[in-house]
């Protein structure tokens, strides 16, 4: 045992173990181990003597401190697996609740920018095409995750990148 590993706390140790032996990985170890230390260090003391509401009163300052929302729930992550596996609490971490990705709305083109889009294309087909397309709905089609998709739409999604095709007369070739 070097002198590293004897600096180690045993709540930790049990931590790192309980860790390993469910093979996530070093990435997801240092990020519990960190948000378990920054909950730790918030209060002054250790963790496994807080309980819900001082978890709670974190996350809202971590919320107050502008953290993203995928941080904030990769923390809640992180405590969940602290209070739930670590300590063996299983009340814990059911009151520990994740973060709600807010929705943000598309961004909406004004009838005049709809009208400068479809007059900067000079060619007349295309143009009607785009036109056709925009009013069919087909913008929602090219906006892509935000998009959610049923298997009717997944096959049209995966043939769209025939559509430049489409126009083109297949029988010139013929006979």
């Amino acid at each position: 045992m070097t002198d590293a590993t004897a600096a180690v706390s045993p709540l930790r140790r049990r931590m790192i173990d309980d860790m390993s032996v469910r093979n996530l990985s070093p990435a997801t170890q240092r990020s519990y181990l960190h948000a378990v230390s920054k909950l730790s260090r918030y209060f002054g003391r250790s963790p496994d003597r807080l309980g819900v509401e001082d978890v709670r009163a974190f996350q809202v300052y971590l919320v107050s401190q502008g953290i993203s929302w995928p941080a904030l729930n990769q923390t809640v992550c992180a405590l969940r697996f602290f209070y739930g596996v670590t300590l063996d609490r299983p009340e814990i971490p059911e009151r520990i609740v994740y973060a709600r990705t807010p929705r943000k709305l598309p961004t909406i083109l004004s009838a005049e920018e709809v009208i400068r889009c479809l007059e900067a294309v000079s060619s007349l087909k295309s143009r009607a095409a785009l036109t056709t397309a925009y009013a069919a709905g087909w913008c929602r089609i090219v906006r892509g995750p935000a998009f959610r998709r049923s298997p009717r739409r997944q096959r049209f999604s995966r043939a769209s990148h025939l559509a430049p095709h489409l126009g083109t007369d297949r029988r010139a070739g013929a006979g």
